[in-house]
């Protein structure tokens, strides 16, 4: 490392990512830990916790040792670097994507201070970094009281889909084979991933295993909320019918011609869908949000993005293999990451829409925008919807702040309501226009 990144880092002082300490000490297998299952970063040792360049004797022997306790090893590259006639160590930690214990403790970063996660985050780690798999694990559920009517409509699909045609006697032997159904004790048991597909009322023994389709106003509170419960295949069609009623049309000038297109592309809404029910992180307690704003659709799945899925070269890594190879058979999803690529290709070829993906913490969100720039939208549309956003208006208000005709503002106002940007209610003079 060059005498002026380290200076960076010391200049950039303690954070998330930098660490200082004075001298080598045993507790420094704690900091890397810590460090190592947050990201990674550098921790300097021989620098006090004000910048200040202390020195320190490198002794690789001891931190050896010291690392030697972590469970599983972390990669750490270290360093000796000669500030002022001082030699301070530079330990480069970096996260793999597993999780590190030391002395069976798990720690995490959090700002400038460490601390051990407790039972529920570790599983919730654990499934993340798919050092576990939730779908895999066995149910209180018996398979005899799976839903029929969920078991052959996947029998249906996988003929009609992958045109794989199970006979009856060999129904159970193909679920077992593909981890939907195990035995315990010589009982045949729904697996997780079994149980969110093949039982009618998965929400009792996953409470948040269901999609919430939320409302919300230009002022960013919502004001609807619906739910929709059941075996995953399900809630995505009846999720799919309820968007389709919701989502209308809008007419937009396409090369020299005047069409009608639906206000997002279906087809990729359903593919954020059918995604965020196969992939969420269910052993987070929450559902999946669908929020509808004015001017964008945001789908929001519980987990972030798998360790190792690059949304710029998207690979299929399953978070839950048993539920997505149960979705793959029944045509609900495509391996090798094509849905990312499809939403991308469809929102690129639609008239109105940007897509943007954002991973963060425990979350992965799907945003489909409706663009300024596709929607013609000029300054004075934007001021409208900036002055309707604070407080509604009627059109005489409107005319009178931004200096035009009534009628001028009426004909804007009437545009921006056939985009599904501004509401109106009332009649005659009690006209008032809202986000």
């Amino acid at each position: 490392m060059r005498l002026n990144d380290v200076l960076r880092l010391i200049g950039e002082g303690e954070g998330q990512r930098i660490e200082f300490k004075r001298a080598l000490s045993s507790d420094i297998s704690h900091e890397v830990v810590a460090m190592a299952n947050s990201g990674g970063g550098w921790i300097l040792i021989g620098v006090a916790d004000d910048g200040g360049i202390v020195g320190c004797k490198i002794d690789m022997e001891r931190l050896s040792a010291y690392l030697q306790n972590i469970t599983p090893p972390v990669k750490v590259d270290v360093e000796a670097v000669e500030i002022n006639g001082k030699n301070i160590c530079v330990l480069r930690v970096y996260d793999d994507g597993r999780l590190h214990s030391i002395g069976g403790v798990v720690y995490v970063r959090v700002g400038t201070v460490k601390r051990p996660l407790d039972l529920h985050e570790i599983s919730i780690r654990l499934v993340d970094t798919l050092e576990t798999y939730f779908d895999k694990q066995v149910s209180q559920v018996k398979y005899s009281e799976a839903d029929e009517e969920s078991i052959e409509f996947f029998f249906e699909r996988l003929a009609k889909v992958r045109n794989r045609n199970i006979q009856r006697e060999d129904r159970l032997k193909y679920l077992r084979s593909i981890g939907a159904v195990t035995i315990s004790e010589g009982e045949y048991y729904l697996t997780y991933g079994g149980l969110l597909f093949f039982h009618s009322n998965p929400e009792e023994y996953i409470p948040h295993s269901g999609v919430r389709i939320v409302k919300v106003g230009g002022d960013g509170v919502p004001f609807s909320s619906r739910e929709f419960r059941g075996p995953v295949w399900r809630v995505a069609d009846r999720v799919m019918e309820y968007l389709e009623g919701e989502l209308g049309e809008l007419e937009v000038v396409v090369g020299v011609r005047r069409e009608r297109v639906r206000r997002y592309p279906l087809r990729a809404v359903r593919e954020a869908l059918v995604n965020a029910l196969t992939h969420r992180n269910y052993a987070i307690p929450s559902d999946i949000i669908i929020s509808l704003h004015p001017d964008r659709l945001v789908v929001s799945s519980p987990g972030g993005l798998v360790p190792g899925v690059d949304l710029d070269d998207p690979i299929h890594i399953p978070r839950n293999p048993v539920l997505s190879q149960l979705m793959y058979d029944t045509g609900y999803i495509e391996k090798y990451g094509m849905g990312i690529v499809l939403m991308r290709k469809l929102c690129r070829d639609h008239p109105l829409v940007d897509l943007d993906f954002i991973s963060k913490g425990y979350s992965f969100k799907v945003v489909f925008k409706l663009s300024v720039d596709k929607l013609g939208l000029d300054d004075i549309d934007e001021k409208i919807i900036s002055i309707l956003s604070k407080n509604p208006s009627s059109s005489t208000e409107l005319a009178r702040k931004i200096g035009l005709s009534k009628q001028a503002v009426v004909k804007r106002l009437n545009k921006l309501i056939e985009l599904g940007l501004v509401n109106k209610r009332g009649r005659g003079w009690r006209t008032k226009y809202y986000i």
